[in-house]
């Protein structure tokens, strides 16, 4: 009967998700959300990666979408940490970047920005009020945007060997046209 107990508990243990180790431990929020985006890229999960951000994002603030402005909210906090908004090392392939690099390198763009972040209601408004000028800083001391990256990537040679280019000029011109993204240097 104690080994049955033992083994229940250790069960229960771990069936329950781990908790952020602090109440407001953004990087852990950030990390779980670039690993369970990763994941449903990876493994062919069928779950919406913008539902999932979202939901990470509502439980860790306490917040729900019953919540008239949920969405205002999910837009501020995600603007105002978007500079601590970096996915790890990934299995040595993909470096730390931005999580809205990262979502690009690991074809995820569609999904994740074009059809949940990007979108607009009827009357053309968007859903979501990001900023996507976030600059982020290389080794060598040169700040990139999202835009200076898909312009990078569509600079290359074997741009259509990796990419849809077509895909990376739409994501491209919707980040310059709605939402007012720029390169590093006009940013200054």
């Amino acid at each position: 009967m104690r080994v049955l107990i033992v083994i229940f508990l250790v069960l229960q243990t771990l069936a329950v998700r781990a908790e952020p180790p602090g109440s407001r431990d953004i990087q852990w929020l950030f990390n779980n959300i670039c690993t369970k985006v990763f994941h449903i890229r990876t493994r062919g999960m069928r779950e919406e990666p913008g539902l999932v951000i979202e939901n990470y994002i509502l439980s860790f603030n306490g917040w729900d979408r019953s919540m008239p402005d949920y969405r205002a909210l999910v837009s501020r906090f995600l603007n105002e940490n978007g500079a601590e908004f970096v996915c790890a090392n990934n299995t040595e392939i993909y470096p730390p970047q931005h999580f809205y690099k990262r979502v690009v390198n690991i074809q995820m763009y569609n999904q994740v920005l074009m059809d949940f972040f990007l979108q607009a209601d009827a009357n053309e408004n968007s859903l979501y009020g990001l900023d996507f000028n976030v600059v982020e800083f290389g080794d060598d001391g040169e700040g990139e945007t999202l835009l200076d990256y898909l312009d990078a990537i569509l600079a290359r040679p074997d741009v259509d060997e990796n990419y849809d280019a077509g895909e990376i000029r739409e994501l491209r011109e919707t980040l310059v046209l709605f939402y007012g993204a720029k390169n590093a240097r006009d940013l200054q």
